[in-house]
């Protein structure tokens, strides 16, 4: 059956519906993590006089991150232990976190400036802590249903590259809607109206697309609930298992370089856009324009190099895809280097710099496309190589292992920023930094990326599933799933992994395979076995015709009669056909 091509499960709109629940999530996250700091330390002193110190402020979004960090593979085992009827068990968690973000999200920015400091710091703390947890109750899940929505092998990449383009649109959109903010505000970006704006538009889109991913994927549901009681329910939700299930992962040769393979290589990003806003402006002594469009250059290659990695994963297979592209990343970064090296001389002009410099951004752009969607993709596919074996679903508590990994290194990469930002003596009150500070910052940045993608490609290097090690639909128990509306019988199930059937729905158009799929969910077990009987493919368009027409007008025939072969077609009729078609031959 290597020939039969199958058909995706899920439509590229389906894909979309899917995808565009990232940018809600990532649009909220990305707007905290970006300005709630400036916000207690600055916004809350010019608006009240009351400021929350650097230092609480830094100590609220730790806390944050760590329990968020803990929450994810606690919320990923409480998914895959849900057995909703109505909701399955990703999308009540979907709908629940879509509420409760746009919801907290609005709190979050609405303190009371009259309050003291350390009521303003239990604020940020309680509902910093909230957000994370509706953001866990989200995204987790979420991420699991990318990878169980996916048809195969190849489509997996190809929904993720959906996901990672919301998500990479979600790192842009709250630096350009708090530009437009600020800049119609009376005080800028110290003034208190452009937060809540944001907040207001950032719940606003999180509702909107939230419901659209959830309603857009809901159709899914049935083949979802069906591929669930398949695996084994296990209804332990303790402590243990679930810290059972965290070090499983990391045990797991599959499981481990992807894991630990994303969470360092990912440690770039901090470093180019973090210590990358410092080295543009004080190093390369770029303006604000200049920096943000170097940093939109970064974000938009990322985004237009989806359909390089997707035909690349396809072409090469995705280990190799992903590794061409961090080596592109450290390309890119070798060619800022050298510009760095050769600052003093191209500083005297700003705009042939910032031109200097775009095309290593783009590179690394294009590069780091690949770091978001191909990972996810090879932790799918490892999944479903379990799932051979391993009949539980873990799917959730995976991915939520993976994101905690994530956010872990996240936190590590902007403590050894913060620690060599000391070392150097950086200090953001002064406009012009010593000469021995900008070298430093330039140093950061190419040797902080240059050693996270080194490791990263290292450990991916040890990664051993390849495409044909991936199990197709005709080696694992539920071949139906390949098939978009999934039958239920036995002798349906049986049918589908006819090759010859397989071939005649591969030759069939939209229209025809729609209808042939909604026939085959009414075929008793007898007109399965009529048409397997058959092995000339050629023939089966006129078998199957003669059924369809002769099911329509059957109301007194009894699907269940083992004699229903006989009452519903003449055998012989078939048997004319094939001397008919040998004789031709």
């Amino acid at each position: 059956m290597e020939n039969v091509k199958k058909r995706p499960m899920i439509k590229w709109y389906g894909k979309l519906f899917f995808g565009v629940g990232n940018l809600g999530y990532g649009l909220i996250a990305q707007t905290y993590v970006n300005f709630l700091v400036f916000f207690g330390t600055v916004v809350c002193a010019k608006n009240g006089g009351i400021a929350v110190s650097g230092t609480l402020m830094g100590i609220a979004m730790s806390i944050g991150t760590v329990w968020d960090a803990f929450t994810d593979p606690i919320v990923g085992n409480l998914s895959d232990r849900t057995h909703s009827r109505l909701l399955g068990k990703r999308h009540g968690f979907l709908l629940l976190g879509t509420f409760l973000m746009a919801i907290i999200n609005i709190i979050l920015w609405s303190v009371p400036m009259g309050i003291s400091e350390i009521g303003k710091f239990f604020w940020f703390l309680i509902f910093v802590m909230l957000l994370e947890t509706a953001n866990t109750i989200f995204v987790t899940p979420y991420n699991a249903l990318g990878m169980e929505l996916a048809g195969d092998y190849e489509e997996r990449t190809v929904l993720q590259s959906y996901k990672s383009v919301f998500f990479l649109l979600s790192m842009i959109v709250p630096v350009v809607l708090m530009m437009l903010l600020t800049s119609m505000d009376p005080m800028g970006k110290e003034g208190v109206s452009p937060y809540l704006n944001m907040a207001y538009i950032g719940s606003a889109i999180c509702l909107i697309f939230g419901l659209v991913c959830f309603f857009g994927t809901y159709s899914h549901l049935p083949r979802l609930q069906a591929k669930d009681k398949l695996m084994k329910r296990n209804k332990t939700n303790s402590f243990k298992s679930i810290m059972k299930s965290f070090f499983a992962a990391f045990k797991n040769k599959y499981y481990r370089p992807i894991i630990l393979g994303s969470a360092i290589s990912l440690m770039v990003a901090p470093f180019l856009t973090s210590v990358g806003f410092h080295m543009f402006t004080y190093t390369f002594k770029l303006s604000d324009m200049q920096m943000y469009t170097l940093m939109g250059i970064l974000l938009f290659s990322a985004i237009i190099s989806q359909p390089l990695w997707i035909y690349l994963s396809k072409k090469i297979d995705k280990k190799p895809a992903l590794i061409v592209g961090m080596i592109a990343v450290l390309i890119g970064i070798v060619y800022v280097f050298i510009l760095f090296l050769n600052r003093i001389a191209l500083n005297e002009n700003p705009m042939r710099l910032t031109m200097l410099l775009a095309p290593g951004i783009f590179l690394a752009g294009v590069g780091t496309g690949s770091m978001y969607p191909i990972p996810y993709s090879m932790m799918a596919d490892a999944i479903a190589y379990n799932s051979k074996n391993d009949k539980e679903d873990k799917t959730a508590t995976y991915t939520g292992v993976m994101t905690l990994a994530y956010k872990a290194s996240q936190g590590i990469a902007l403590l050894i920023i913060g620690i060599f930002l000391d070392v150097i003596r950086f200090d953001a009150t002064n406009e012009v930094q010593p000469i021995a500070v900008e070298n430093g910052l330039g140093w950061i940045v190419i040797i902080g990326v240059a050693v996270a993608i080194s490791l990263g490609i290292f450990i991916y290097s040890r990664y051993k599933l390849k495409a044909e090690d991936v199990p197709d639909f005709n080696e694992v128990e539920t071949p139906q799933f390949e098939i978009e509306g999934m039958p239920t019988t036995a002798s349906q199930n049986e049918l589908l992994n006819n090759e010859k059937y397989l071939e005649f729905l591969n030759g069939l158009s939209d229209e025809e395979y729609r209808k042939e799929i909604a026939h085959l969910k009414s075929y008793s077990p007898e007109t399965c076995e009529l048409i397997q009987k058959k092995q000339d493919a050629g023939i089966l368009r006129e078998i199957i015709t003669l059924i369809n027409k002769n099911e329509q007008n059957k109301e007194k025939v009894d699907l269940e009669s083992k004699t229903y072969a006989d009452e519903l077609f003449d055998e012989d009729y078939f048997s004319d056909i094939d001397n008919d078609n040998k004789e031709e031959k």
